[in-house]
């Protein structure tokens, strides 16, 4: 498991959801009666806890319906030329997939997750906001070669253990334009 979040990463976090860059699930607002195509991290000491609540939020459906990928970076490794990607163009491939699913299931929505704090993300020395921001050229990316999909952006926090033992995790919706608006008034940088 990633080590946990740091103290500025938290100040982040807590600094996003004032900003409501980060917000609640509401599970009304995402209309899943088709399902859902997830991409997420394939970390074994998240993917279940991050699974288990997004069966939760298919309150359209009567049982789960989830076709997911999971590689290392997660929606990271969607962004064009993302460095958690040990491959250039690796990218393309995962868009591949993400059509090709949405065709062979017929399912129009994705939701782009990333989770932190991540192995891949710590691996390349990315910062959290730089991360966020690789997550918003991924959630763009998919949106332009995927004409009509609906796409929407998770970030999947890790906060610790919980006194008493127990994992304290949390989904949160992650608003790109949110997120854009957060980015220029704190002077973030994309990573290009």
């Amino acid at each position: 498991m990633a080590s946990k979040l740091t103290n500025n990463e938290l100040v982040l976090v807590k600094s996003l959801k004032n900003a409501e860059v980060l917000q609640d699930l509401d599970p009304h607002l995402l209309d899943q009666r088709d399902g859902i195509i997830i991409v997420a991290c394939a970390d074994g000491d998240y993917f279940f806890d991050l699974f288990s609540h997004h069966a939760r939020t298919q309150i359209h459906r009567t049982d789960p319906r989830m076709h997911t990928f999971g590689w290392h970076g997660g929606a990271l490794a969607c962004a064009p030329c993302s460095p958690v990607n040990p491959v250039k163009r690796a990218d393309d491939v995962f868009m591949r997939q993400i059509a090709d699913a949405r065709s062979l299931k017929d399912i129009h929505l994705v939701g782009l997750y990333a989770h932190m704090p991540c192995g891949a993300v710590r691996t390349c020395g990315i910062p959290m906001e730089k991360a966020l921001a690789l997550q918003v050229r991924a959630y763009a990316r998919v949106k332009a070669v995927n004409h009509g999909i609906k796409v929407a952006c998770f970030l999947h926090v890790d906060y610790g253990r919980r006194v008493g033992g127990g994992k304290n995790f949390h989904s949160y919706y992650f608003s790109p334009e949110k997120w854009e608006r957060w980015a220029q008034q704190h002077n973030v940088q994309p990573i290009v």
